[in-house]
């Protein structure tokens, strides 16, 4: 009886051995599966960083033209505003025609300059109509 206890517990231990041993390999495995699914998921979170960043230097660029082309489009009505001021036209609109629409094209160029974050509007400014104003979108 004393060689079956030892048998006994021999196989015991032999059986108990093997389930830890299979219990160490499905950890190994799940392990494995986890530093797959880490190393994708950083791959990708590097690919998203990338595109994050040409997302950003592509919207700086356009912002920048904007701004550019604001300021070449506020310089024009300038000069514009200039010439109406100094000389008289023959088709028809009165200087007084000409300044109401510059000041409505200023007015929306400015409503949608001030929409640009992080941008000031830019330093131009038109003298007072002495006379009546007409409403620029009704040039009747």
């Amino acid at each position: 009886t004393a060689i079956a206890g030892r048998k006994s517990h021999e196989e015991s231990e032999l059986a108990y051995r093997q389930q830890v041993e299979s219990e160490v390999e499905l950890m190994r495995e799940h392990m494995n599966k986890l530093t797959n699914a880490y190393n994708l998921a950083k791959r990708n979170l590097n690919i998203a960083y990338a595109e994050i960043e040409a997302n950003r230097k592509t919207s700086e660029s356009v912002v920048g033209m904007q701004d550019e082309a604001v300021t070449f489009l506020l310089a024009c009505m300038q000069d514009a505003k200039q010439q109406v001021q100094q000389k008289k036209y023959s088709d028809g609109m009165t200087s007084d025609d000409r300044e109401a629409v510059l000041n409505m094209l200023l007015q929306k160029l400015n409503t949608r300059t001030a929409l640009s974050p992080g941008k000031g509007q830019a330093n131009v400014s038109f003298p007072p109509i002495a006379q009546k104003r007409r409403d620029p979108n009704t040039m009747t």
